[in-house]
């Protein structure tokens, strides 16, 4: 009996003491994973805790070429960070501007108490973290530009079919030239397109319904580069998105 009793008391004591510990971390809601989005001002939303002795901070970090976001959250300093109860920010007004262009990094952290013995500590627990771009988006039908640099502006193919040309005073040899997709995270989506010579000079044009991997919904309002490298190892970049 004796023994039961300090058995009870044991788990008793464990229980009040882990009290609060147990949460789930925050779920990222909007922007969704690498969106491009049109707006400046977005709310951020993300999953809410039962937990009642919480609250939220947001971080938001540019997003550089080359970088993960995991990396970027660690590494870059920060364009706005907030805290709020709610889990909804809207980006203030008075923050730093979000640049059309630009590729941002965001990531919630949860502040919540816990019990330990007779006092409460505070923890943390963080979210994955997600991108997403602010689109400057070019939705006419015109011929897209591949430049030497990579353009903030964002061409969105409405009909499957992206019509480009070289815009760089360099003569491009198109014989040799090799051509790829990648993704915001430089993961490269297909390898070895082809694109065909249109019937106005030096313009060529890719047909996305050829290739399976484009064809995925996922990859809708999603932010692609098309990457070509001359037989010189010059490289040429053309931002688009799926509509």
């Amino acid at each position: 009996m004796v023994k039961y009793i300090t058995t009870l008391l044991t788990y008793l004591l464990l229980c009040i003491t882990t009290y609060g510990q147990i949460t789930q971390r925050p779920n990222l809601i909007y922007p969704g994973d690498e969106d491009l989005i049109r707006i400046v001002n977005p709310t951020f939303s993300w999953t809410t805790s039962n937990s009642l002795n919480h609250s939220y901070e947001v971080k938001i970090v540019q997003l550089l070429q080359g970088q993960t976001p995991q990396a970027a959250i660690q590494a870059n300093p920060p364009v706005y960070v907030g805290n709020v109860n709610t889990n909804l920010l809207p980006y203030p007004l008075i923050a730093p501007k979000l640049v059309k262009g630009n590729t941002y990094a965001w990531q919630v952290r949860m502040k919540y108490q816990v019990g330990v013995g007779e006092r409460n500590e505070e923890r943390v627990s963080p979210s994955e973290v997600r991108s997403f771009t602010i689109a400057d988006l070019i939705e006419e039908k015109c011929v897209a530009q591949l430049r030497e640099a990579i353009a903030p502006e964002v061409y969105v193919v409405h009909d499957a079919n992206l019509d480009f040309q070289f815009n760089t005073k360099k003569s491009v040899e198109q014989v040799g030239v090799s051509y790829q997709i990648i993704d915001m995270n430089q993961k490269v989506v297909v390898e070895g397109v082809e694109p065909e010579k249109a019937s106005e000079e030096g313009v060529y044009t890719i047909y996305f319904q050829r290739y399976e991997q484009l064809r995925k919904r996922k990859l809708r309002n999603k932010f692609l580069t098309l990457v070509a490298t001359s037989q010189s190892d010059d490289k040429f970049y053309l931002k688009f998105a799926l509509n």
